[in-house]
């Protein structure tokens, strides 16, 4: 199985600045070599996560509709220049609901979607929960790359990731905001989610602070986004200054590491066992 190279991007965004964080995107990704077949981006990063959401609402119904929004068309055009996947999070408007959303562009326009389930405390009252966690198969070099998405706060939830990975997912995805407080969980959780389940990980957090239009808070970031292996070793990592993080990896570890701690294959036989 031939190895995909992929990358996360590390920015700070400005509140409501849409061109600015949209340049800081661009200019990041203009680093990125021209065989990466995926790149992440943060959650809510082109708004800002601090951002009024009722304000900025992307309608992700169809790729058609998606397109009038500058933020979906500039990165549709680079996922069909540089031919690679985008996996961005930003808000949904789906009529009077909005959803923290991530999405998944290709050459081919918007492929997938995945509402965020588990809201991190006054999310809640801004976004409406989603409700089915998906798995998404994208073709790579000739060979299904299955990937699992959880946003965020949902990188400390293992239920999430051991389903993904009983469902098939060899590549866990986590576009994020998370707290600067907060980063011995980022650390901890994201080798955590990886060596339980066997499969590669892209953390991709933001960096920096934002500034409320709601409240006039001030949040600070963590960044460290990191890529890791199934043994939940960190390849590749940033510390909390805007950047991109860049790892070559080869999937064919994913069944070596399942082979050599089977959590996967005995939970398999322990829910047989108990369904009898």
């Amino acid at each position: 199985m031939s190895q995909i190279s992929v990358a996360a991007l590390q920015f700070n965004s400005i509140t409501n600045d849409i061109n600015s964080n949209l340049n800081s995107a661009l200019t990041l990704i203009n680093s990125v070599p021209n065989d990466t077949s995926i790149i992440v981006l943060p959650e809510l990063s082109l708004s800002g996560y601090c951002a009024d959401e009722s304000k900025f609402g992307i309608d992700l119904s169809s790729h058609e509709n998606a397109l009038k929004d500058q933020r979906y068309k500039t990165l549709f055009d680079i996922a069909t220049q540089r031919d690679c996947f985008i996996i961005a999070c930003e808000v949904e408007q789906d009529g009077k609901n909005t959803y923290d959303t991530a999405f998944i562009i290709s050459k081919d326009g918007l492929i997938g979607k995945q509402r965020k389930i588990f809201l991190w405390q006054n999310e809640s009252k801004r976004f409406k929960r989603g409700k089915k966690q998906k798995l998404f198969s994208l073709t790579i070099n000739n060979q299904k790359v299955k990937i699992g998405i959880g946003i965020c706060y949902e990188i400390g939830f293992g239920e999430i990731a051991r389903k993904l990975a009983l469902d098939g997912a060899n590549l866990l995805i986590y576009p994020s905001a998370f707290g600067k407080a907060r980063g011995y969980a980022w650390d901890l959780a994201s080798r955590a989610r990886a060596l339980e389940n066997g499969s590669f990980l892209i953390a991709c957090n933001s960096c920096g602070s934002n500034i409320s239009e709601i409240n006039g808070e001030l949040l600070e970031f963590y960044g460290h986004s990191k890529i890791i292996d199934p043994k939940g070793n960190i390849i590749s990592q940033l510390d909390n200054s805007a950047g991109v993080v860049i790892a070559s990896i080869d999937l064919s570890e994913v069944k070596i590491q399942r082979d050599t701690i089977p959590y996967l294959k005995d939970i398999k036989k322990f829910k047989k066992s108990n369904s009898k």
